[in-house]
C-alpha cells in the first residue's frame, strides 16, 4: 500500500481553489494527526498559498471552527522558527 503524501495532497487542494475541498482535506489531516507532516519544511511559496487561503476563508463562519486551530498551529510553527533564527543570527 502506498504511503499517503500529505504535503502533495495539501498543495493540490490549495491549487483547486475550492474551499470545501481544502477544508475537507485539512479535517482529514487533523483526524489522521498528520497536519504537522503536511506543513513540515514548507517553502515560502507553499506558505504563501496557505496564508492566502486562510486570509480569504478564516472569517467565513462555516470554516472558522476548522481553520482557527489550523491557523494557530501554523502561526505557532512560524513563530518558533523565527525565534530560532533570531537566536542563531545573534
Amino acid at each position: 500500500m502506498k504511503k499517503f503524501q500529505y504535503k502533495k495532497a495539501l498543495a493540490s487542494a490549495l491549487k483547486v481553489k475550492n474551499a470545501h475541498v481544502t477544508i475537507g482535506l485539512i479535517e482529514e489531516l487533523v483526524q489522521r494527526e498528520s497536519l504537522e507532516i503536511a506543513l513540515r519544511n514548507s517553502t515560502d511559496e507553499e506558505l504563501e498559498s496557505i496564508f492566502e487561503f486562510l486570509a480569504y476563508n478564516l472569517g467565513d463562519p462555516r470554516y472558522t471552527v476548522t481553520l482557527a486551530p489550523f491557523a494557530e498551529k501554523l502561526l505557532g510553527k512560524q513563530r518558533n522558527l523565527s525565534y530560532k533564527m533570531l537566536i542563531l543570527n545573534s
